[in-house]
């Protein structure tokens, strides 16, 4: 969270370049199967709970372990970054806005 706002990935090409810079950094902490930034509504502009978050997952526990330990806590944009897991379950069906 607190990586990219609602905001930021808006337009199409906004929202691909987001995901190169997240999945370039995510890449170097091990191998990725899957990134996903949900973004507003094409349609309507409405923002769900997931918008914006960068949602990560590592072909490994360890990699996983690894990228939220060292990037909690640091500040990108005058943001902190707070890194946490999220249920495979959810993320494999897509529902990014599960609390």
């Amino acid at each position: 969270m607190n990586l990219i706002t609602p905001e930021e990935i808006v337009e199409h090409e906004d929202h691909n370049q987001k995901i190169k810079m997240a999945l370039k950094l995510a890449m170097s902490y091990g191998e990725v199967y899957s990134l996903e930034i949900p973004k507003p509504d094409g349609l309507t502009g409405i923002c769900t709970v997931g918008t914006g978050k960068v949602f990560i997952k590592f072909r490994s526990l360890i990699s996983a372990k690894k990228f939220r330990l060292d990037i909690s806590g640091k500040i990108y944009n005058n943001r902190i970054i707070i890194c946490s897991y999220y249920p495979e379950k959810y993320f494999d069906t897509q529902e990014f806005d599960v609390i």
